[in-house]
C-alpha cells in the first residue's frame, strides 16, 4: 500500500497469519515499510519501520485458559492518518480458571508504552466470581493495581453481591 498526505507518506507491506484449533488460537499481523514525514509528537521520520501484533490463547485443561498478546511498533512506523490514536507497545497475559460452572477466578496483567517514549502503564487484576444456581447470593470480587509515571502504585477493590428473588434482584 502506498499513502501520501500533507504530513507523511509511506510504502507499506503487510500480512496476517491465523491458526485455530479446538484448544488453541494464534494470530500474527506484521507490517513494514519505508516512511517519511512528521510523527504525531512532531519528530521528523525518514526510514524503515515495522509493526507486529500477536495474540493467542490456549486451553490447557477444560477448566484452565491462558491468553497472551504482544504488540511492537517501531518509532519510524507511520500510519496513513495522524489522528487521536497513538501507537502502543503492549505485553499482556491472563489466566482464567473455571473448575465449576458457578466458580470462576482470573488473573491478568499488562504493560504498555509509547514507542520511543518513557511513558508506561502497568496493571494487574485478580477476580473471583461465585454465582451458585441455588438460593445463595452471587458474589463478585475484583482487585486491580496499576502503576504509571504520573500515578505511582494505585489500587482499587470492588466487591458486589446480588440475590435473585422471585420477582426482583437485589
Amino acid at each position: 500500500m502506498r499513502f501520501a498526505g500533507p504530513d507523511r507518506e509511506g510504502n507499506v507491506v503487510s500480512g496476517s497469519v491465523r491458526y485455530g484449533s479446538e484448544r488453541s488460537r494464534l494470530q500474527v499481523d506484521l507490517a513494514g515499510g519505508e516512511f517519511s514525514g512528521r510523527a504525531r509528537d512532531g519528530r521528523d521520520v525518514r526510514g524503515s519501520g515495522v509493526a507486529l501484533n500477536t495474540s493467542g490463547s490456549m486451553r490447557l485443561f477444560p477448566e484452565l485458559l491462558l491468553q497472551a498478546r504482544y504488540t511492537y511498533i517501531n518509532q519510524n512506523f507511520l500510519s496513513p492518518q495522524n489522528g487521536l490514536h497513538e501507537p502502543l507497545n503492549l505485553k499482556a497475559a491472563s489466566v482464567t480458571w473455571q473448575p465449576k460452572s458457578w466458580l470462576t477466578a482470573g488473573f491478568s496483567g499488562s504493560t504498555a508504552s509509547r514507542p520511543g517514549k518513557d511513558d508506561f502503564n502497568r496493571f494487574w487484576s485478580a477476580t473471583l466470581n461465585v454465582s451458585p444456581d441455588n438460593q445463595l447470593p452471587a458474589i463478585f470480587f475484583s482487585h486491580t493495581q496499576s502503576d504509571t509515571r504520573q500515578l505511582k502504585n494505585s489500587a482499587f477493590t470492588l466487591i458486589s453481591a446480588t440475590k435473585q428473588f422471585n420477582r426482583a434482584r437485589i
